[in-house]
């Protein structure tokens, strides 16, 4: 929507104002004695209504005293506030546990989160749904609670080392937030053996254990094996490792060749000129464009995604699998697919030279990209050739005189046009970094490289963009029996205009001066700014970090708009074998075309969006934790070797650095980092050496040694380097023999950096920094603060309790003395003899 349009949209006559104010006092008024979040409210009104529009009726409400304001500040109708909510009323939230113990809780009936000491966490885990009772609140304000209840645990399967000596077996969980051993009897071992890794699944936890109980259900084998190590990150995020017999039977049962009746309720575009492009090593092809010149001089330009849900019927064994998965999941060196291997890559994938069936949206465009006709259904195509990204890029250059050149120079042209048109209505251009690993046979990383992004990913991704807004905009804008058709929508909401400032505090310190009075101007803003920073060593730094402070996008029936794509509708549709919420969309739009009652109600489809979003979050952390092993793998034959970075975050603690080209991150502790002592400046974001005065400031281009690698942690250690004086070989090796010699075993991990810790700076963790929460402590909550000693970022902004602060600073004062890297100050001792 451009930016006159919403001007216009808010700009509505005062008949329909008064509309909207009766509609909210009706709406407010329904239950009586009942208060609203206002955030709840606004989204009841989002299908008919801006959102803007809903926050400002709202406020003038307040102002005329129509509706009140709370005590726990919510909204009422005057004269219908309920009463205040008592401290020993049960609740229902979700615990959130730190990796010191103590947790807290996220209730939607509170406006702030629920602090929970380590002695009233009950048999309560991580991420697991629990009943409890706010006792009280601190002298800060801050609410505190028991846990009465476990209602639903999160998991039930843990990875970890089993112990068997002694008389109770146990398994030790390698999981941080799983801080209980977990005892397992003789019958339950199924043949582990002492120091397998295993899966254990829980099973009981009894009043009077220290611990839960479980069995053993796979044995994975010996740790720092590469495949037992992927497995690892698989089961711990919740994904399985195979498919039960029954989804694969009914994927056997499939038919190779598609029957003649079946093409006879299709489309038949089997004799346009159709190719896909992917990734060099892709084996499933889920979209394919085609294009034909039409006789009034317009270009007919399909996008053609396979077609899943001709297969995976509602209620099938097959269908269910695909929903729990909710996404396949993309490690270094595997797919943990949604769907099994036959249906993704071989029924299903648009294969070249073969019949397949696909769900399509068809676009008349012209050369501006203006379009002026689309037609959505069910088709059959025959893809013609298979491009990979680099080899459709040297026929758009003219480099190869392959087929399709003058069909892909027109395509180009097209998607530039949509391109420019997207940007010109706000979309922001990001440009993130992939990092990529060539793998030997078994699995070792024998290089480490950024991926290049070609135009040909952009044309791609252009005409997939539109295919998810135009489908989304017309189910959304469809009524039958003067109902909405509801879909699942991928939404992006506004920024935080607060976090956008401290963003452009830190900006400044870099030397661009940016302003974000007005959301409208925020993308503009961005993207100026991030031209600017092209090619220049903070680009990374302020690129990651700009990503950090926008909303998070995720799956609803409530439509809000995607603001960084600049789209008032969006959808998921053109990746069906690799996500679930492309399904779903698939169902609706047929259902729509087909004139068939709706295949899901509200509440079902906002139920499956969560899960979906939620399962969404855990592959993401999955293909991270993926990445870190692989880049930890990769840096320990390199012990001894200097490495150009930058520094990526900066704590209390120390720095990180992420070395330029390949990406790996590593940690310097902030005694290595002086002879004497440091102190840390947490608004400028600096470490200080007291004793030279020398800065560690956050962007900072740095000269580092590899030290030590610990593949258990996925953590790299570095040592500060002389650009003027490198290492010489002799040294690399007697540095790698020394870390050898102590089994690559580093330094101890700053306290709450994990391989999923993501609220210090420079973490390419998409999904870290929560806002600030009520209660909590102002340190870590800006966007480029270290979170105060780099906790997850589900925890970033929560106050630490005094006790554990002590704990922390006592630790830190004796690892003065203590900490050592193998060899590290030997040889600087050396070097600066030299």
């Amino acid at each position: 929507m451009s930016k006159n349009e919403k001007k216009e949209k808010h700009l509505k006559p005062d008949l329909e104002v008064s509309v909207l104010e009766k509609e909210l006092l009706h709406y407010l008024g329904s239950v009586p004695g009942k208060n609203y979040h206002r955030k709840s409210v606004v989204k009841q009104f989002l299908l008919d209504y801006d959102k803007h529009e809903v926050q400002s009726t709202i406020d003038n409400l307040l102002k005329s005293g129509e509706i009140v304001l709370t005590a726990n500040n919510t909204i009422a109708l005057k004269g219908s506030v309920a009463p205040k909510q008592s401290v020993t009323k049960s609740l229902i939230g979700r615990l959130d546990m730190t990796i010191q113990g103590y947790g807290f809780i996220i209730c939607e009936d509170l406006d702030a989160d629920v602090f929970v000491p380590v002695s009233r966490l009950g048999h309560a885990l991580d991420k697991d749904t629990v009943k409890f009772r706010v006792t009280g609140k601190s002298k800060t304000g801050r609410y505190e609670g028991e846990v009465t209840g476990v209602e639903k645990r999160n998991k039930n399967l843990y990875i970890g080392t089993l112990h068997v000596n002694g008389k109770s077996p146990r398994v030790v969980p390698e999981s941080e937030k799983m801080p209980y051993e977990i005892f397992v009897d003789h019958d339950d071992l199924n043949n582990a053996q002492e120091f397998d890794k295993v899966v254990v699944e829980l099973t009981d936890w009894p009043a009077y254990s220290k611990g839960p109980h479980g069995k053993i259900t796979e044995i994975l084998g010996e740790s720092g094996n590469n495949d037992v190590e992927m497995k690892s990150i698989l089961i711990e995020n919740g994904f399985k490792l195979a498919f039960p017999d029954e989804v694969l039977k009914e994927v056997e049962d499939i038919a190779d060749v598609i029957p003649d009746k079946v093409i006879a309720t299709r489309r038949d575009m089997r004799k346009v000129s159709t190719f896909t492009i992917d990734p060099d090593d892709a084996k499933d092809f889920d979209d394919a464009l085609s294009i034909e010149k039409l006789a009034n001089g317009l270009w007919q330009i399909g996008v053609h995604i396979a077609d899943v849900s001709h297969y995976a019927k509602p209620g099938s064994a097959l269908d269910k699998e695909a929903y729990e998965r909710a996404t396949s999941v993309y490690l270094v060196d595997r797919v943990s697919p949604m769907f099994p291997e036959r249906l993704s890559n071989i029924i299903c994938s648009l294969r070249p030279n073969e019949d397949k069936l696909t769900f399509s949206a068809v676009f008349d465009l012209d050369e501006n990209g203006k379009v002026h006709e689309v037609w959505y259904g069910r088709t059959v195509i025959h893809s013609d050739k298979r491009f990979t990204y680099r080899t459709a890029q040297d026929v758009l250059e003219g480099i190869s005189d392959g087929p399709f050149s003058a069909e892909m120079q027109v395509m180009q042209k097209i998607a530039l046009a949509l391109r420019g048109e997207r940007l010109k209505k706000g979309s922001i251009e990001f440009s993130s970094e992939e990092v990529r690993f060539k793998l030997d046979r078994e699995g070792k990383p024998l290089d480490v490289y950024v991926k290049q992004s070609l135009d040909t990913n952009k044309l791609i991704e252009d005409y997939m963009l539109l295919a998810n807004r135009y489908v989304a905009q017309y189910l959304a804008k469809l009524r039958t029996d003067k109902k909405p058709v509801y879909n699942v929508y991928r939404v992006h909401d506004y920024p935080n205009m607060e976090k956008l400032e401290q963003f452009a505090d830190f900006a400044r310190k870099f030397g661009y001066v940016v302003k974000f009075s007005d959301p409208d101007q925020v993308a503009e803003t961005l993207n100026g700014l991030l031209a600017r920073v092209k090619g220049k060593p903070e680009e990374n730094v302020l690129s990651s970090l700009a990503i950090r402070t926008m909303a998070k996008a995720f799956y609803t029936t409530k439509n809000i708009g995607h603001y960084g794509l600049a789209f008032e509708f969006y959808s998921h549709f053109t990746s069906p074998i690799r996500r679930y919420p492309d399904v779903l969309t698939h169902r609706v739009l047929n259902a729509v075309l087909e004139h068939e009652d709706a295949p899901y109600n509200e509440p079902l489809l906002e139920e499956m969006s969560v899960h979906c979003s939620a399962m969404e979050r855990s592959a993401m952390s999955a293909e991270r934790e993926s990445v870190k092993y692989k880049q930890v793998e990769y840096m320990q034959d390199r012990i001894g070797q200097e490495f150009w970075g930058i520094i990526s975050g900066v704590i209390g603690r120390g720095i990180f650095i992420e070395l330029e080209g390949n990406k790996c991150e590593g940690f310097i502790p902030e005694n290595k980092l002086s002879e004497y002592s440091t102190r840390f400046d947490e608004n400028e974001l600096t470490i200080v050496d007291t004793d030279t005065g020398r800065k560690f400031r956050f962007g900072e281009r740095i000269y580092v040694r590899v030290v030590g690698t610990n593949l258990e942690r996925r953590q790299i250690d570095f040592d500060l380097a002389d650009p003027e004086n490198p290492v010489t070989p002799e040294e690399s090796a007697e540095l790698q023999k020394a870390a050898g010699e102590n089994n690559q075993r580093g330094p101890a991990r700053p306290s709450g950096r994990g391989s999923n810790a993501n609220s210090y700076v420079g973490g390419k963790a998409v999904e870290g920094g929560k806002p600030k929460r009520s209660g909590g402590s102002t340190g870590g909550n800006k966007p480029n603060s270290g979170g105060g000693g780099g906790r997850a970022s589900k925890n970033s902004g929560r106050a630490m309790p005094k006790a554990t602060k002590r704990k922390e600073a006592n630790k830190k004062k004796s690892d003065r003395s203590s900490r050592q890297q193998p060899g590290s100050n030997t040889t600087r001792a050396k070097r600066k003899k030299r």
